[in-house]
């Protein structure tokens, strides 16, 4: 079989949710796809049910590694991978039954390279319900318009799981090792290198949310946010002048993000608050002019003239 999609599959100490995050994949409509486990030195029984699934599944790999943090996980799958295209998904979490089918077929039906589905939301006390799937609503537009759609915060999502990526994009942009927020850092790359773009309103993928996840936590993962903002203005001035507002407003977002979430900062490390509110305060009237930054934003922005 021409294997088609390369379903890529981090795993570190998730052994209460991991069968169910594949199972979901096993349960795909489509079938020209190849799982690549990817075993970050896990020291629970995550290796163990990896090894177990592969010795039932001819289309299962696992690759034991040592740990050394998601991004390194997934650019190893990314090099596994002989799919001609690439899908994440991260290991507690998973994928309706039409998932790869409805975003491969998107892919196909409108000669994009970035095919995007929708999210769900689910916890322990709040039960997913995957029957409400919804229609499969298209909306096109251009790799660079994409782009700008995300840094603005509308309708495209820095997270890279629920894309279905070409492999040979992924390729060219690793995902950072050593850092958090690696997906704010990635995704809106993968969006500057695809030329047509197409995202389903269908609701293909439930995020689990837990305790004790990458957005719970707090130290590291709060510099490294910082450091994504000032990478998206970076490479987004590098790419096109155009680029330079939408990424000073996601810049902007994500520094008020830090001070509104985690105001204890400004007594734990006074310097890097210093950084953080400089930057807003010295960017207010930029966010305000812009017509195309969202009212939700702007809001903030006018909260701070006075702050």
């Amino acid at each position: 079989m021409n294997l088609k999609i390369s379903v890529i599959i981090p795993v570190y100490n998730v052994e209460k949710y991991l069968e169910r995050c594949i199972d979901s994949v096993l349960r795909q409509t489509f079938e020209a796809y190849e799982i690549l486990l990817i075993d970050d030195g896990a020291t629970d029984a995550s290796g163990m049910i990896c090894d177990e699934y592969a010795s039932k599944y001819a289309n299962i790999t696992v690759i034991h590694k040592a740990n050394k943090g998601l991004s390194d996980a997934r650019n190893v799958g990314i090099d596994k991978a002989k799919g001609e295209y690439i899908y994440f998904l991260d290991s507690d979490d998973y994928i309706i039954p039409k998932c790869l089918e409805i975003l491969y077929s998107n892919i196909k039906e409108c000669d994009a390279e970035l095919s995007c589905g929708g999210f769900g939301l689910f916890d322990d006390e709040h039960p997913a319900d995957d029957t409400i799937v919804g229609k499969n609503k298209l909306l096109k537009c251009t790799g660079e318009k994409a782009c700008i759609e995300l840094l603005y915060g509308k309708e495209f999502y820095t997270s890279s799981c629920n894309i279905l990526i070409k492999t040979s994009i992924a390729k060219e942009n690793l995902f950072p090792v050593g850092k958090y927020h690696e997906d704010e850092m990635t995704t809106f790359r993968y969006f500057l290198d695809s030329s047509l773009v197409v995202k389903t309103s269908a609701r293909t993928y439930y995020y689990y949310q837990r305790e004790g996840s990458i957005m719970h936590s707090f130290g590291q993962p709060i510099i490294d946010e910082a450091l994504a903002g000032d990478y998206y203005i970076k490479v987004c001035t590098q790419k096109d002048k155009k680029l330079e507002k939408p990424a000073l407003c996601k810049k902007f977002f994500l520094y008020v993000e830090i001070i509104e979430n985690y105001p204890h900062i400004k007594e734990e490390n006074p310097e890097f608050y210093r950084k953080l509110i400089e930057y807003v305060k010295k960017n207010i009237m930029s966010i305000l002019v812009d017509f195309r930054a969202p009212w939700s934003i702007k809001k903030i922005a006018l909260k701070y003239i006075i702050k």
